[in-house]
């Protein structure tokens, strides 16, 4: 009776739901968490897409930066001139700019001469034109040429050193175009500060661009270092085993020099 009252009570039916609603509700929420997973899915992949675009750009942006700023060295022996050739595009505005740097701890402004010469591509038997000439008293120097007309330059390293030994030289020389110019109708107050910074950006870059190949010399002169390091110590290394060898063979010779003596002595 207990059960068949509450049954037939408004309480029950107030708290329990009709199957109908319980079906509409599970699948309200089903398609409430779907609708979450598919959120979710949409944002990781847009977050992997995001990662892989900055990082092919990353590696763009190093292998760009890497290829432009190569530097060289060179050994240089007493008297000895090596020459390195760029060319520039023809008939067309151009900078040759680089540096050069003596990576020898003794070396000095005297003994390396360093020379731009532009080269006349009409008549080739003509003597080049020397456009850049390094001072005499500096181991280092960056230089800048602005050309209009193109053609072929090479720098040219000398080693004036009447000592005989070898002189290392770390340079660069790069060919890039001049800064973005415009027309005297469209050059306004916004159009030349937008030139100003344009120059000034293209000058932070070669200072950049200078400063990744002192970088590079500097790890030259390390390495130069670590080989001298490593011969010496090689040699160090084998003189004590002399000496040690030495010295036992000596240890040796005496004890068994002593061991005779006292054997004599104690047959008389």
């Amino acid at each position: 009776k207990y059960l068949a009252h509450v049954h037939n009570s408004n309480l029950l039916k107030r708290i329990c739901i009709p199957m109908t609603a319980f079906n509409e509700l599970t699948a309200t929420m089903s398609r409430r968490n779907r609708n979450r997973e598919v959120g979710r899915f949409a944002k990781l992949n847009a977050a992997k897409t995001f990662l892989i675009n900055a990082l092919v750009l990353l590696l763009m942006t190093t292998t760009t930066t890497t290829v432009e700023a190569t530097s060289y060295s060179v050994s240089l022996r007493a008297g000895q001139e090596e020459c390195f050739v760029v060319r520039a595009p023809m008939n067309a505005p151009a900078v040759v700019h680089g540096n050069y740097d003596c990576l020898d701890d003794d070396a000095s402004g005297y003994y390396i001469s360093v020379r731009l010469l532009l080269h006349n591509e009409k008549r080739p038997a003509m003597k080049p034109q020397v456009v850049w000439r390094s001072e005499s008293d500096k181991t280092e120097e960056m230089f800048k040429y602005h050309n209009s007309k193109g053609g072929r330059f090479s720098m040219c390293m000398k080693n004036n050193a009447k000592d005989n030994a070898e002189r290392w030289v770390g340079f660069a020389l790069r060919v890039a175009p001049p800064p973005r110019a415009m027309d005297t109708d469209e050059i306004g107050p916004d159009q030349e500060r937008a030139l100003e910074l344009a120059e000034d950006t293209d000058e932070l870059l070669e200072q950049y661009k200078d400063l990744l190949d002192h970088y590079d010399y500097l790890r030259d002169r390390e390495s130069a270092h670590r080989a001298l390091t490593e011969q010496t110590f090689v040699r160090v290394v084998g003189w004590t085993m002399v000496e040690a060898c030495t010295l036992m063979f000596v240890a040796v010779a005496q004890v068994m020099y002593l061991k005779k003596f006292l054997e004599k002595r104690s047959y008389l």
